[in-house]
């Protein structure tokens, strides 16, 4: 008898760290039958309780607990940690500081103490407790390794690193002080981390908490398939662990997408980081409803989390609700702030970052910062907003302190970067970028391609290839988006088809909607909203919005304002790319005779456009049965089939041209966008161009377009959609035609320069109609131009 009843306690064991709290309290309960007086089985079902989300029924059994035996130390410390979760602060603390009134020197009050500043994310208390704790027991070795990992949470890796190197040479060989040093490699040496952790692994296998940090190396170093791998031994192994979990969901979701990876997930009841993960995934899969319940689920059971938070208001942008979730938000904080929780502001910090209000989130950070000390995550965010309002010497000074801390943080790395071209400081830009490859990180997809793009526009297509070949060495045939569009673009489809990640190879879109999804009325009122709307999604800090602002005609609204609607004007463009607008939803945005003037456009014909291809599509795409459209989607992805009659100019350039003539001498009317260098959309020199400037700067455009209206005797027009005062108009200028006897370079320069002409026009323009991440916009901050921004007040304080 005595033997089954260890085995059920035992198997309640299993159940509590694979986070069946449901089941485990079941056999519990049959445990205690068995033995109804045993303290530490009643002790079990108090915590149980609090983790099945049964937290008041969980403060009403350990209270009982208390009072039956008031000098039992862990009832008191699981009581405290019962009142945290009902967001009881106050006096959770009190039941601590009881305890430690009784016995100064007690270990687990003191521990506990320390986690509890730790789980508000204060770390500095938690350090602060943890000097008072190693003062009371010196020479503890479990908390010198706990006082490392908490620098490791603030973000003080080399210190928190030094301080390992020293326990590691106190206790070589101990499995928990080498997982940290793994830890604090991660970023910036991920093959030293997966090596220790590979050790730890065959000295400890019972470490469950090895795997995790070997998977997310093996990702970082693009080894997908060993990441899959070693996820699934490890759910073999450790069945329902939280972190082996997330670690899997992490692979699954860059393999085969959100739905897989939500398939990994167990059935509720999750605990909170596992109810953020389904929140990102339900997000990615375009449910926003679900996503939110979940985020809100975590904040419910986990406290003031900031990914559950930023989670809540990602969602509220897709379901247009920012105010409604950010006042819910602010009424969870002010309850829990009441209750004793010592890092509210932190998580107004985070509200305002997502929604974008840069002066508060400056103000709060500036304040939080001052109170509790440098903490990266605190630096990243002031420096996010400091850099948004155009400060860019506060910025820096920002960024500079955090990479003190931590020289491998990612974001701030990525921050720092778009802060040099944001100043007028390329070369700084590109010198940081090209070091930053010499450490490979899975992570950095999108911003390695960016910088071989980057390269060709400034003419290093050398350099531009040799970083393109080393990118697919070290990725090794996994799942790289980025990467396979950038070898469609250079017209290798077929290496670009074996590095599509399995999710995109079989969905119907770039981002994520459905097949021929449209944008309806409702939703095109919400887009058009630039007065009033809230962001359409989690804001990001374009580098080329000062320069944009510097060149402007206008700039009567100020600059935070200007770059706010020049990024809702950019989240359009991104959105009706991906689901145009419904013909008959859009016509009532458009002035009085626009439509007439689109129908009276001459067939066949050349349309030339820059930035709203497909606002023009969406409109024109339903006057036309003919109308083709030459856009720069790959033909190796399927979502070709949501704009129609695409004809797809990046996989092959020379039968995209076929196509086009072919259906320009059927009497078809074709619109082609040509707004970047010639030499960086060819990835290369070679080839004719169609020389002009802009903004001063000398650029040659491909002369696809010029020579195809002369070689047919047809009329190439530019027609650039134009926002004015609330509605939409339509710029339509004819662009010029040859000469009889007029030499080719020579009309092709004058076309150009009336093409370019009417793009600069475009550009200087309303805010309402720009893209700031359009190509000609990043090209401009490589040129002599951006040498503008250097003379801004703020920008002479950031380098000097």
């Amino acid at each position: 008898m005595q033997d089954e009843l260890a085995e059920i306690i035992q198997r309640v064991r299993v159940l509590e760290a694979s986070g069946a709290s449901g089941p485990a309290l079941e056999l519990l309960a049959h445990a205690l039958t068995r033995r109804p007086d045993d303290l530490s089985l009643r002790l079990r079902q108090g915590v149980l309780l609090r983790e099945a989300g049964r937290v008041e029924d969980s403060l009403t059994h350990l209270r009982g607990l208390a009072a039956e035996a008031p000098r039992a130390l862990w009832v008191g410390i699981e009581l405290a940690a019962s009142l945290r979760r009902a967001g009881r602060h106050a006096e959770a603390g009190e039941t601590l500081q009881e305890l430690l009134k009784a016995d100064p020197h007690q270990r687990q009050a003191l521990v506990a103490r320390i986690e509890a500043a730790a789980q508000e994310l204060r770390y500095d208390l938690a350090l602060e407790a943890t000097e008072a704790a190693l003062a009371a027991l010196p020479g503890d070795l479990p908390l010198r390794l706990r006082q490392a990992r908490l620098m490791l949470q603030r973000g003080h890796v080399l210190a928190a690193r030094d301080r390992l190197e020293a326990l590691a040479a106190q206790r070589p060989g101990d499995p928990e002080t080498d997982l940290a040093r793994a830890q604090s490699l991660l970023d910036e040496a991920p093959e030293e981390a997966l090596q220790l952790s590979e050790v730890v692994i065959a000295r400890a296998p019972d470490r469950a908490g090895a795997w995790p940090l070997r998977i997310a190396a093996a990702r970082m170093l693009w080894r997908f398939d060993a990441a899959e791998s070693w996820g699934a031994e490890a759910a073999d192994r450790f069945p329902g662990r939280i972190g082996i979990t997330q670690a899997r969901f992490a692979t699954r979701l860059a393999l085969d997408g959100p739905e897989a990876a939500l398939a990994l997930l167990p059935d509720a009841p999750l605990a909170p980081a596992l109810l953020i993960a389904r929140g990102n995934g339900l997000l990615r899969l375009g449910r926003p409803e679900e996503a939110d319940a979940a985020f809100a689920a975590a904040l419910e059971t986990g406290g003031l989390l900031p990914a559950a938070a930023g989670g809540r208001i990602a969602a509220a942008q897709e379901l247009d609700r920012v105010e409604p979730v950010r006042r819910d938000l602010y009424g969870l904080v002010a309850r829990l702030c009441a209750a004793g929780h010592r890092n509210a502001d932190r998580i107004r910090a985070e509200i305002e970052a997502q929604i974008g209000d840069w002066p508060r989130t400056e103000r709060i950070c500036a304040r939080l910062l001052d109170r509790q000390g440098a903490d990266t995550s605190l630096l990243h965010l002031r420096a996010r907003a400091s850099l948004a309002l155009g400060r860019t010497a506060q910025a820096e000074t920002s960024l500079r302190q955090l990479l003190t801390l931590d020289p491998a943080h990612c974001r701030g790395n990525e921050l720092m970067d778009t802060l040099c071209l944001a100043s007028g400081r390329p070369e700084d830009y590109l010198a940081r970028r090209l070091k930053q490859q010499a450490h490979p990180d899975s992570a950095r997809a999108r911003s390695d391609v960016e910088l071989i793009r980057d390269l060709d526009l400034t003419g290093r297509h050398d350099a531009a290839r040799k970083l393109l070949d080393a990118t697919l060495r070290i990725a090794r045939g996994t799942p790289n988006l980025f990467l396979a569009n950038e070898l469609t673009a250079r017209g290798r489809p077929e290496d670009a088809t074996a590095i599509l990640p399995r999710v995109v190879r079989s969905r119907r879109n770039m981002i994520g909607a459905p097949d021929r999804a449209t944008t309806g009325a409702a939703q095109l009122a919400r887009l058009f909203d630039f007065e009033t709307g809230p962001p359409l999604a989690p804001s990001v800090i374009p580098p080329s919005g000062p320069l944009a602002w510097h060149l402007a005609r206008d700039r009567s609204h100020g600059q935070l304002e200007w770059t706010r609607r020049a990024e809702r004007a950019g989240a359009v463009w991104r959105w009706l790319a991906a689901a145009p607008a419904d013909a008959a939803a859009l016509e009532p945005w458009l002035r009085d005779g626009e439509i007439d003037r689109l129908r009276a456009l001459p067939r066949p014909c050349i349309l030339a456009a820059t930035h709203f291809g497909p606002l023009v599509f969406s409109i024109l795409h339903e006057l036309y049965d003919d109308f083709h459209y030459l856009g720069a989607r790959s033909a190796a992805n399927p979502a070709t089939d949501n704009l129609g009659r695409l004809i797809p100019a990046a996989s092959h350039p020379k039968q995209a041209a076929a196509d086009a003539m072919r259906a320009l001498r059927k009497g078809s009317i074709v619109l082609m966008t040509h707004d970047m260098p010639g030499p960086a959309m060819r990835r290369g020199p070679g080839g004719g161009l169609a020389r002009g400037r802009l903004f001063g700067q000398p650029i040659g455009l491909l002369d696809t377009m010029p020579k195809l209206a002369a070689g047919l005797k047809l009329p190439s027009i530019m027609l650039q959609p134009l926002w004015r005062d609330g509605r939409i108009s339509f710029d339509i200028a004819p662009l010029p035609r040859p000469e009889t006897g007029e030499d080719g370079q020579a009309w092709l320069d004058r076309w150009a320069a009336a093409y370019l002409e009417r793009i600069e026009w475009m550009m200087r323009g309303a805010p309402e109609n720009q893209n700031l991440q359009a190509m000609l916009w990043r090209w401009l901050l490589f040129t002599p131009l951006s040498g503008k921004l250097r003379d801004t007040p703020a920008a002479k304080a950031s380098t000097a």
